[in-house]
């Protein structure tokens, strides 16, 4: 835990990338929900780093977006969830 007042944290990195793109698995297969192992269960709650409340509105349309820049996969967003 910090201290109260200010505080600043700093990192340096250095990154090594070939600039390709990633390998697209065009016939990855999907797990249903209920076949997933329970510690993965977390990764597919919201979190402040995605604004989910705007994903949930339109999966479908983010779906068609993402496949119209070529990307390479069948869903890009969860259709349904049990909360």
């Amino acid at each position: 835990m910090a201290p109260p007042g200010d505080l600043t944290i700093m990192s340096d990195a250095v990154i090594e990338d070939s600039g390709l793109p990633d390998p697209i698995e065009l016939d990855a297969g999907e797990s249903p929900v209920e076949q997933l192992p329970n510690e993965t269960l977390a990764f597919l709650l919201g979190s402040r780093y995605c604004e989910t409340d705007k994903l949930a509105t339109s999966p479908g349309a983010i779906s068609d977006q993402a496949r119209a820049a070529g990307a390479g996969f069948r869903r890009s967003a969860i259709s349904s969830a049990v909360i």
